[in-house]
């Protein structure tokens, strides 16, 4: 079915694609890997942006067994955090799937999210970049929405120096018409 779209005229702009809708839910379902990966092959497309999974409006997290859904075509994997609770102590509620983040970063409920937690999950194989293909290049965004908090681009460049696993950090607050604020990126 993707092959119907060879050819097609499209105006400039954003194309949104998935599979279904899930009324249960209230969202849509998006397309498997694969379909993505020949999507590409068709050079339909400048771009495609694909959201893997996601974190039920959660600052942190780490993904499920089944997650994330990247497509092995993929040149860059962008994970996505919120800054809200670096520094902070650790709160279950707050982290979506809670038990697999404290088993990745060591944590426990009340201690700080200080930067080796961050660090592990930044580097392990289940953690923020897992499934992520070996030639995909690495980014961390960090959304700052509602954080005023000054010590976090100190914190993420020390782990951007510590990690050369990441090719690129980004923090900024996305609701802003210039997000970013502060980047470091990999030469």
């Amino acid at each position: 079915r993707l092959e119907a779209l060879r050819g097609m005229p499209f105006a400039p702009g954003v194309v949104a694609l998935f599979s279904r809708f899930d009324v249960s839910e209230g969202k849509v379902i998006g397309c498997e890997p694969d379909e993505i990966d020949k999507l590409k092959s068709l050079i339909v497309a400048d771009v495609i942006l694909v959201e893997a999974d996601g974190a039920r409006h959660c600052a942190l997290k780490a993904p499920a067994a089944h997650e994330p859904c990247i497509p092995r075509s993929s040149n860059t994997v962008i994970a996505l955090s919120g800054a809200a609770p670096l520094g902070c102590p650790a709160n279950p509620d707050d982290i979506h799937r809670w038990p697999q983040f404290a088993a990745i970063t060591g944590l426990c409920a009340g201690d700080l999210i200080e930067p080796v937690a961050l660090g592990r999950l930044l580097e392990h194989p289940e953690g923020m970049f897992k499934d992520a293909p070996p030639h995909a290049a690495r980014h961390w965004l960090v959304n700052t929405q509602g954080t005023h908090d000054a010590s976090v681009p100190a914190m993420l460049a020390q782990l951007a120096h510590d990690h050369p696993e990441l090719d690129g950090i980004w923090i900024g607050d996305m609701r802003q018409s210039s997000p970013f604020s502060h980047a470091w990126v990999r030469a």
